[in-house]
């Protein structure tokens, strides 16, 4: 096995991949945007970069959205970096502090919003930051932190270079554009699954889909809050606002603008339509949750819907079609009836049954949906952990860095074989390869859908299994992300080959 070889790299560590190669080499030339699969290293492309680009007072920054994923870097980075200064940057630290570690460093990681507060505060400055690295580079889009870093280090530096890295750019031509702009990107530089170089580096990967059929009360319990939407649509267009009869989350985003412009203008009618707005996003929401996780999870719901004195949440609450519908679904209160729920666990042992050292990842998209999961698990004698952000939820609370850690940690020391994770443990963070990914729904974020996948077979095969209730809006889902999915790889192929002409 063949090794990377620098002096400041620490020997037989980085294993040599021809692509992760030429990628590098090609990177130290121009602005580059690398887009390439989850698992196939782009940290050690950076690496790469970053090792000869660290010459006298030169530094080198990176920046990633989170601080997980910053310390996660920043262990890596300081591994194979043994004789190079790498300091962390965070929002914790005081300002003094933190310029005294950026002047001793080399190599910067740092959150993108405290590096754009002190580049703001003139704290410091990029005048000798030689490369700027972008981690999960899709995000440089709107307001968000990385547009600045980027426009303040490319004026700023005396010898600017930047590399942007993402496993999954966006589903059009438009998306990566907006990326490039936003990061002075002049050249993209693309690997899949397909590509030559790297196929022999990849392991076979299985994604099967579970289609189950709706139940007739959650059917009905979806039906009736179509219906109030129905009657709140009506109200939009009695306003004057034109809108489809299923309000899309384009239309309601476009309904919520509205609503603040004639706020703004102080307009009584924008009141009313912010009013009608709140209650179609938690009809909205409540769907999703019948057709998609179950009926004590719905329940969960509608009882937070009566208690959180909202003037939305009461007029739903008080329509009489749903008050029938909150009796008729209190009744089933004893017994979870959503396939999904009672097939997952028969699932999971068998998994465990057949491959005992299997690593399995369940991904949910809300975290009260994880930690029901556990639940239901756990009283079938599968030990399991939910892995959730760290922000709070209303009065629930995040779950702490630490905790964060402390839980990665154990399922890599296989005190436990199953993580269930929200959306937090699709972007980035080191958990480890698993043989068995479960999404319990699909997503529409194409962006989403392709890191879930970068969760099993870095190492060897691995498996993707996808639950799906018949004709709900799971199937709307995963035809949504597959079509971005295809527009996307149509958009890198397309600015493939006219790098290739050029």
């Amino acid at each position: 096995m063949n090794y990377f070889s620098h002096f400041l790299v620490k020997p037989n560590t980085v294993q040599l991949r021809d692509y992760q190669t030429t990628i590098s080499e090609q990177a130290l030339n121009e602005n580059t945007l690398v887009i390439l699969p989850t698992g196939l290293g782009k940290t050690a492309i950076a690496l790469m970069v970053i090792a000869q680009r660290i010459t006298g007072e030169r530094k080198c920054v990176l920046v990633a959205p989170t601080k997980p994923l910053c310390e996660q870097h920043y262990e890596y980075f300081s591994k194979h970096l043994p004789y190079t200064s790498v300091r962390i940057l965070t929002g914790e630290l005081p300002a003094h502090d933190r310029l005294t570690e950026w002047n001793d460093a080399q190599v910067i990681i740092a959150t993108p919003q405290t590096l754009e507060n002190d580049i703001k505060n003139r704290v410091y400055d990029f005048a000798l930051a030689s490369v700027l690295v972008v981690d999960e580079a899709h995000r440089a889009v709107g307001g968000y932190a990385y547009t600045y870093l980027s426009q303040e280090f490319q004026t700023t530096s005396n010898d600017p270079l930047i590399l942007a890295m993402t496993a999954s750019p966006g589903g059009d031509e438009e998306k990566v554009a907006g990326i490039k702009e936003a990061l002075f990107i002049s050249q993209v530089l693309s690997r899949n699954e397909e590509s030559p170089d790297v196929k022999p580096y990849l392991h076979e990967k299985e994604i099967d889909r579970l289609y189950l059929d709706l139940p007739e009360p959650l059917r009905r319990a979806s039906d009736t809050f179509q219906t109030i939407i129905s009657d709140r649509v009506k109200q939009i267009r009695e306003i004057g606002i034109k809108c489809s009869s299923q309000v899309s989350m384009k239309e309601l985003n476009r309904i919520k603008a509205e609503a603040t412009k004639l706020i703004g203008e102080q307009n009584g009618t924008g009141y009313q339509l912010a009013a009608v707005h709140a209650e179609v996003m938690k009809l909205k929401h409540a769907i999703l949750v019948a057709e998609t996780q179950g009926i004590l999870p719905l329940l969960k719901y509608m009882d937070k819907m009566s208690s959180d004195g909202t003037k939305s949440s009461k007029r739903i609450m008080s329509e009489p079609d749903i008050v029938y519908l909150y009796r008729d679904l209190t009744g089933l209160r004893q017994g979870e009836i959503h396939p999904k729920v009672l097939r997952l666990p028969a699932i999971v042992i068998n998994q465990l049954n057949r491959y005992p050292d299997s690593k399995i990842l369940i991904f949910a998209s809300f975290r009260d949906t994880g930690k029901y999961i556990s639940d239901v698990l756990k009283h079938q004698g599968i030990k399991c952990s939910v892995f959730t952000g760290q922000s709070a939820r209303g009065k629930e609370k995040g779950m702490s860095q630490k905790k964060q850690q402390e839980v990665i940690q154990k399922f890599r020391n296989n005190e436990f074989q199953v993580l269930i994770s929200t959306s937090v443990g699709e972007e980035g963070l080191d958990i480890p390869s698993t043989d068995l990914i479960i999404n319990y729904e699909p997503v529409s974020s194409e962006i989403r859908a392709i890191q879930r996948r970068g969760r099993t077979g870095r190492f060897a095969d691995g498996r993707i299994l996808e639950l799906i209730t018949k004709n709900t809006l799971d199937e709307t889902s995963l035809f949504i992300s597959q079509r971005k999915e295809e527009k996307m790889r149509a958009g890198i192929t397309g600015m493939d080959a006219q790098k290739a002409l050029s």
